[in-house]
């Protein structure tokens, strides 16, 4: 078995709510409201109801994700209990009325959020802790100096009050219009200028406060220290994924404004040079993952891709990317084994892929059981529990989804937000857990302790069967039965099933080696 200290890890990341403090999608636009979402979620209480009126009393004084005791409530849950948003029109309502509606229920709702531990509300027993919180969020006095942060104008903003400005003064006697066509004629006319890196950088942090969290960086710096193998993922949607990209590779090169070596900074750099991992995401990187009913494809190469939004079938990926594909861009990933393989290889020359995905759809992580030198972990604040984990962890060598309960502190680490903000160490944390847990199984499979999973893997077998009645049949002999012994088990498989059990993971193996050793 392979030693904790040896094992390569690859660690896959989603950015929002997980190491940058937003979630956009969810009306989540500030850090504060985040990490007022983040505290209501796990804050848990007793609601009571009196003359239809609903109240909620803080009972558990620890932040917990589940409840920590039978009949309580989290606050966000009663929140969307006292104020739901709907989820079709009324009788004779318009959709600019009914997405008005729901509007306004969020504003209220974020209102009761930000509001929650200030006194007099029902979390005020967690003021010291959120006020900590949102201190930890903000940028270093030196750092935002560097930045010339406190007097940088932004010139989005400006541009936003010039043209209000010109429409007040306008008002009423038609030069308003005429100054807005005119500008907009000018707009035209004049070339887009591209932001520069200085300015991009500004931007992330023109609230004065991180972007991507310093513990996220912070577990980078930890495992070149120890010397680990590692590589990094970065998971997310399009409002997320090339700012982080932006962000992670001026880490990488030495300009990141907290790790540059100005202003009383450290130097850190993971460009190659040195002795130092090169974790740059190169163009040929960066990849866009589609998921369909009944496919998975990949395109790597670029973030900036035509035509992307026109995909709707796999058979819209070849005819969309058909002209834009070279030695750089490349359709892959028809299938879980294609798509671990691919992104394997990457691995042997770079250290860091960026995935784009859209919001709406589950994340997948590929995982091999049978490989006991690598370690895949999905972060993710946003994952859920249970059957509502947005998390489908395969396995490429079975082809079938390993079960939440398999898979959590294991290969799925449910993040906390409010402890990435206040703990640097944190996500060291979460992976020594899962290494630890995985360690674990790979004793019990050494030992000849097989999972539970080998019972889910038969009775998937056996549904899959085309004779129904030999699956009838088996079910009742297996009623009839006591458990078998593991020995037994594996005599009573299939054929096909005792060969993806026994023989396929070895084969597998054997296989990486021939394409590594003769790829032709």
């Amino acid at each position: 078995m392979k030693n904790q200290s040896t094992k390569r890890l690859v660690l896959h990341f989603n950015i929002d709510k997980t190491i940058v403090c937003r979630d956009p999608y969810n009306g989540l636009t500030t850090i504060p409201l985040t990490l007022a979402d983040s505290v209501a979620r796990m804050s848990w209480g007793e609601m009571t109801v009196d003359q239809d009126v609903r109240k909620w009393t803080l009972i558990h004084e620890q932040f917990s994700h589940e409840a920590p005791e039978e009949g309580l409530i989290s606050y966000s849950d009663f929140l969307d209990l006292e104020m739901p948003e709907k989820n079709q029109l009324d009788e004779g309502e318009t959709v600019d009325q009914f997405h008005e509606h729901n509007q306004q229920i969020k504003e209220k709702r974020n209102e009761k959020l930000l509001n929650f531990a200030k006194p007099g509300n029902p979390g005020s027993k967690f003021k010291s802790q959120v006020e900590k919180l949102n201190r930890a969020t903000y940028l270093p006095k030196n750092v935002r100096e560097e930045l010339g942060l406190n007097d940088q104008p932004d010139p989005k903003k400006s541009k936003k009050e010039e043209k209000l400005k010109n429409e007040t003064e306008g008002e009423g006697d038609g030069e308003g219009e005429d100054q807005e066509q005119e500008q907009e004629e000018e707009e035209e006319d004049e070339p887009e200028e591209e932001e520069t890196d200085e300015q991009k950088m500004i931007n992330l942090f023109e609230d004065q406060k991180y972007h991507i969290l310093p513990s996220f960086f912070k577990t980078l710096i930890y495992l070149k220290k120890s010397k680990r193998e590692f590589a990094i993922v970065l998971r997310g949607e399009d409002e997320f994924i090339k700012p982080a990209v932006f962000e992670f590779n001026k880490f990488c090169i030495g300009e990141h404004p907290c790790f540059c070596g100005r202003s009383g900074t450290p130097t850190i750099k993971f460009d190659g040079s040195k002795n130092a991992k090169n974790c740059i995401i190169e163009e040929n990187c960066k990849a866009n993952f589609y998921r369909f009913d009944t496919c998975e494809k990949m395109v790597f190469g670029s973030l900036d891709l035509e035509h992307m939004d026109e995909i709707n079938k796999p058979e819209d990926i070849d005819e969309v990317f058909y002209d834009q594909v070279d030695n750089k861009t490349r359709i892959t990933a028809n299938d879980p084994v294609e798509a671990y393989t691919e992104l394997m290889e990457i691995f042997k020359k770079f250290c860091a892929v960026a995935i784009r995905e859209d919001k709406d759809q589950h994340r997948i992580l590929y995982v091999d059981p049978a490989d006991y030198s690598t370690q895949h972990i999905f972060f993710d604040a946003k994952c859920g529990f249970g059957d509502e984990c947005r998390i489908s962890v395969q396995d490429i060598i079975s082809g079938i989804q390993i079960p939440y309960k398999e898979s959590i502190n294991k290969y799925i680490a449910l993040v906390e937000t409010h402890r990435a903000v206040s703990e640097t160490d944190y996500f060291m944390k979460l992976i020594e857990m899962c290494e630890y847990t995985r360690d674990q199984e790979i004793e019990n499979r050494e030992s000849g302790k097989l999972e539970e999973i080998e019972r889910a893997f038969q009775k998937n077998q056996l549904l899959n069967n085309k004779a129904s009645s030999v699956v009838d049949s088996q079910e009742e002999e297996d009623d009839r039965h006591e458990p078998l012994n593991e020995w037994e088990k594996l005599q009573s498989m299939p054929n096909d099933q005792y060969l993806v059990q026994t023989i396929m993971p070895v084969l597998y193996q054997g296989l990486k080696v021939v394409t590594t050793e003769r790829p032709r």
